[in-house]
């Protein structure tokens, strides 16, 4: 169960139950053994979309279709106080602990793929910040219409096709 919240440039996602992820010890930026982190609150982000169709000279198969999708997994700072021990980031255990228990505790968010770290810059101190993609029109479609930002997609898809007519001009 999960609680939505809708904003202009985010949407927010809460789970009664967390999402567990260890970090193993492992990151370039933390110095810690491992550590329990519990997820209770993220927020996504709809980043841009990606409509160009590319034929593989060989194949009938096409690249693109892809929407891109910020992730801010929120971590409390009783459990991760990035100034005692850094960021999570590169850590590998955390990061596949964590797109597991995303995809179970939010089954809206199974379409998005290869979900991982953004750059170090974009971590913030009381969240990790993650991204990934949805290919294919439906997909994006269900993903758009089931966290109620159709509208988003809608612009985006609108303002790629403008830009796309502009490019072949």
């Amino acid at each position: 169960m999960y609680y939505h919240e809708n904003n202009t440039d985010y949407i927010t996602l809460r789970t009664k139950q967390p999402i567990t992820a260890v970090y193993g010890g492992k990151s370039l930026w933390a110095d810690c053994g491992p550590r329990k982190t519990e997820v209770r609150k993220i927020r996504l982000f709809i980043e841009g979309v990606d409509l160009s169709i590319r034929k593989k000279p060989w194949s009938t198969a096409t690249l693109g279709q892809q929407l891109y999708v910020g992730i801010h997994a929120f971590i409390p700072k009783r459990m991760w106080d990035t100034s005692k021990y850094g960021l999570i980031y590169t850590d590998d255990r955390w990061e596949r602990e964590f797109r597991a228990g995303l995809k179970l505790s939010f089954p809206v968010l199974k379409a998005i793929q290869s979900v991982g770290y953004t750059e170090q810059g974009q971590q913030g101190d009381d969240y990790v910040s993650l991204d990934g993609s949805i290919c294919g029109m439906k997909k994006m479609r269900d993903f758009a219409d089931a966290i109620e930002a159709g509208d988003i997609l809608d612009d985006m898809l609108a303002e790629a096709d403008e830009e796309e007519e502009r490019g072949f001009k």
